[in-house]
């Protein structure tokens, strides 16, 4: 048998001649490692762009993602790359050569249309060109996620629901503010990606109103463009001039299925009346039975507003209709229509997101992959309402806010896997600081050391590792200086404090070790260098080392990743009782070892608990160690 470590170098690029000189109490196994490699690889090349007969050049499609009458999405990796993060859409095979150029127009339009749009909730394009075979593709980013179904939202509160649609019509709207309208919302071109945040699919009958020739080359006037049982009543008429509040209207739909998981009355009475054209409205475009079952008087009137049979009636646009959620949601009365200017930010939907991003544990069952929490960075406020500190070095990265108070460290005797050095004592703040929401990317350890010693390279948005205690000082003291004010590694109290957010459990997250696989990227199967089975945990979260900060779900306090992922260095001295520590300077040559926290990619659940305590020589450099790092209070009120 090959041993891991030899195939992985092979995975890394490896050549047999330098395997033979690393390994040489594995040399006899190189040779069948580089055979065997090789043979997987001939394999893979054989089938180079081609699933089901389809094939794409420069892409490996590896599995199919959707199907409809027009053509299948197919997930696909591009040549050269490992990952698969593309999806490509294509077309059925033309009947005829105008067929065929009607068929790329289409998605060139769709391509351009998605450019001009440029949105970090819209799919993004790539490249459009034709098959061998003469079927049209194009090539956008994949999204993993779950329709936006009523069957997906079973169990949830009205108001995340609700906060669901208005993060899709904050979405809408930025495409509404370039002249794009959808025509085509619906559950199945709204996804909820793996961050719990709503991403919207398919621009391919969208029209723009700002260019004429763009409409041009996807309907005549009296076609009907959309899907039935969400399209407005002027779609249904085949009405080509379609506004904003076409798209409103299909969302009204949608929020109506999401709260009471029927369709409106008046999508029935439309389509009779599409069928039978003398038959009359009878009221039901604006009565009460437009809102039947939705309850609450607030949320009625929302939805009977976006139901209005004219467009008119109905908010102008999605980011009248998601201000209009926000004001629901604050539990005021229902919004008036408005002239006034407004500002169609994602930023300004962040409320929205955050009710939302409650939705992803429902799409992720126990033993499947791990769900994170958005990330949103806005006037200063966390997800949670949390108080913020966003570095000027880089202003991805956030320090939240931990309040002052008390706590108990260490671990109770008995509890599993247990040392006994984690002694109970009470610990209390009387001030309270901040701490990095995540650990210390590859990207802001390169920014500010002009350095990247990680072996995890996949993004720079995996933690940096391979750093000693020595680095992660010398990283603050630099960082300091860039930023104008101090910052510094946490200690153990504190750190432990961050972590456990009030809790008394074994992990922030409770006593359940099954929910580890929602906050922590630990050992499981696909983690590298592993040798041992009954090491690692019997699932494959997809990470075969770190994974990108912020993956995971976070405690009450916004702290993410602080379990799993990355050891992370601390300034304590390790003591066996570390209530009574000399204080250490990072001036000073350590002559004790230093305390890491939370365990890491290649550590089981147990030596995740919040009580763990690995003391380390401060000259330690591995794959499983990193940091984050913490501020005063006082400091952070510098400028």
């Amino acid at each position: 048998m090959v041993p891991p470590e030899v195939m992985d170098e092979l995975r890394r690029g490896a050549g047999e001649d330098a395997l033979r000189s690393r390994f040489p109490q594995h040399a006899a196994r190189v040779g069948q490692g580089v055979r065997q490699f090789d043979l997987v690889g001939r394999g893979i090349r054989s089938g180079q762009g081609r699933l089901g007969g389809v094939e794409v050049r420069g892409y490996r499609l590896i599995s199919e993602v959707a199907r409809g009458g027009q053509g299948v999405v197919y997930r696909a990796v591009r040549e050269g790359e490992g990952e698969a993060r593309f999806a490509v859409k294509v077309l059925r095979p033309a009947s005829s050569p105008e067929d065929a150029m009607s068929h790329h127009a289409r998605l060139e339009r769709e391509a351009r249309v998605l450019r001009t749009v440029e949105h970090e909730r819209i799919v993004r394009p790539h490249e459009v060109g034709a098959t061998p075979d003469g079927r049209a593709y194009l090539v956008m980013d994949f999204v993993e996620g779950t329709a936006l179904t009523p069957e997906t939202v079973k169990g949830l509160e009205v108001a995340h629901r609700v906060a669901l649609v208005g993060a899709v019509a904050r979405t809408v709207g930025a495409a509404h503010a370039r002249g794009v309208v959808h025509r085509d919302l619906k559950p199945s071109n709204i996804l909820v990606a793996r961050d719990g945040i709503p991403v919207v699919l398919d621009f391919g009958m969208a029209s723009v109103v700002d260019a004429e020739e763009m409409r041009q080359t996807l309907t005549t006037t009296g076609q009907f463009v959309g899907t039935y049982l969400w399209a407005s009543p002027e779609q249904l008429r085949g009405e080509r001039e379609l506004s904003a509040a076409s798209d409103v209207y299909s969302l009204g739909v949608l929020m109506h299925q999401l709260v009471t998981g029927r369709f409106p009355p008046q999508v029935f009475s439309s389509l009779r009346r599409l069928i039978e054209p003398g038959m009359e409205d009878g009221g039901v475009g604006e009565g009460s039975d437009s809102v039947a079952g939705v309850g609450d008087a607030r949320l009625a009137a929302v939805v009977r507003r976006c139901l209005s049979p004219e467009p008119a009636g109905r908010f102008r646009d999605g980011v009248e209709l998601a201000e209009a959620i926000e004001a629901y949601l604050r539990g005021e009365g229902p919004v008036e229509k408005t002239t006034r200017h407004r500002k169609g930010t994602w930023a300004a939907a962040a409320g929205l997101v955050a009710l939302a991003a409650g939705l992803a544990a429902l799409w992720w069952s126990v033993g499947e992959r791990p769900v994170p929490e958005p990330v949103l960075l806005h006037a200063g406020m966390s997800p949670t309402g949390r108080r913020l500190v966003t570095l000027k070095t880089d202003p991805t990265q956030t320090l939240a806010f931990i309040p002052p108070g008390s706590f108990v460290i260490g671990s109770p005797n008995p509890q599993p896997a247990r040392i006994r050095d984690e002694l109970q004592q009470t610990a209390t703040f009387e001030h309270g600081f901040y701490m990095l929401r995540n650990e210390v990317t590859q990207q802001l350890y390169q920014r500010v050391m002009g350095t990247n010693p990680s072996r995890f390279t996949v993004q720079p948005s995996h933690p940096v590792e391979r750093v000693s205690w020595y680095d992660a000082v010398e990283f603050c003291l630099r960082l300091s200086e860039l930023e104008g004010r101090t910052i510094r590694l946490p200690t153990e109290i504190e750190w432990e404090y961050a972590c456990r957010a009030g809790t008394t459990t074994l992990w922030h997250f409770g006593d359940d070790p099954r929910m580890m696989i929602r906050y922590a990227n630990f050992a499981d199967e696909t983690s590298s260098s592993i040798n041992s089975v009954i090491a690692r945990e019997p699932f494959d979260d997809g990470w075969a080392g770190t994974s990108p900060v912020g993956m995971y779900f976070s405690n009450a306090w916004d702290m993410r990743d602080m379990h799993g992922n990355v050891w992370e260095w601390t300034s304590s001295e390790y003591f066996v009782d570390p209530m009574n520590p000399e204080t250490p300077s990072p001036a000073t040559t350590p002559t004790l070892s230093r305390v890491s926290k939370g365990g890491s990619w290649h550590d089981t659940r147990w030596t995740l608990r919040s009580a763990g305590r690995n003391p380390l020589k401060p000259e330690t450099k591995t794959s499983t160690l990193g940091f984050r790092i913490a501020m005063d209070e006082s400091e952070a009120e510098k400028k």
